[in-house]
């Protein structure tokens, strides 16, 4: 079977690699188009797939482009837009795929946090990338709240999961 996932340095499918797909599937070249390019007729397909308590779940790529939608709009809303900066820190789970395209869709960056890392190299990097907004899953608010004492940037810490415990805010005292 010939590789087809060699590309050009610009990023783009290389002319041998077209003339391999012809006939098959498209296959978007950027994350961009992925989302705005996809295949009306396979919006119905499964996209996700992970287990909850030992039960599978699905989500279809129009679930998936709904809520990617959702989420730029309320991302926009909070004032979150282009060049801004925003934390994401998380176990594997769709939360992260969420947010990381919501974030990219808005023209925004994300700063990819390590769940390996400790709550001092979460600060590190925070202190250097000065997101003004982190998301993050239950298992991580304490090293978030941590970091967020030196970091003033951050104006708020969204939780993938309800919370009844909520992140202390460094200015409430």
């Amino acid at each position: 079977m010939k590789d087809v996932s060699r590309s050009t340095a610009s990023g783009g499918l290389t002319p041998a690699d077209r003339e391999a797909l012809e006939g098959g599937p498209r296959i978007p070249e950027t994350l961009r188009e992925l989302i705005t390019g996809f295949d009306p007729g396979q919006l119905d397909q499964v996209a996700l797939q992970w287990q909850v308590a030992g039960e599978w779940q699905e989500q279809t790529y129009r679930a998936l482009f709904d809520q990617v939608r959702d989420l730029s709009v309320a991302l926009r809303a909070l004032g979150i837009g282009p060049g801004d900066r925003v934390g994401l820190l998380s176990e594997n789970r769709p939360e992260w795929l969420l947010g990381y395209l919501a974030v990219t869709a808005i023209g925004a960056a994300t700063v990819n946090l390590d769940v390996f890392w400790s709550a001092r190299e979460i600060a590190g990097v925070l202190v250097t990338a000065q997101p003004r907004l982190v998301c993050t899953s239950n298992a991580f608010v304490e090293k978030i709240a941590a970091a967020r004492e030196q970091v003033p940037a951050i104006e708020r810490v969204l939780l993938f999961d309800p919370n009844p415990e909520r992140i202390p805010d460094p200015e409430a005292g």
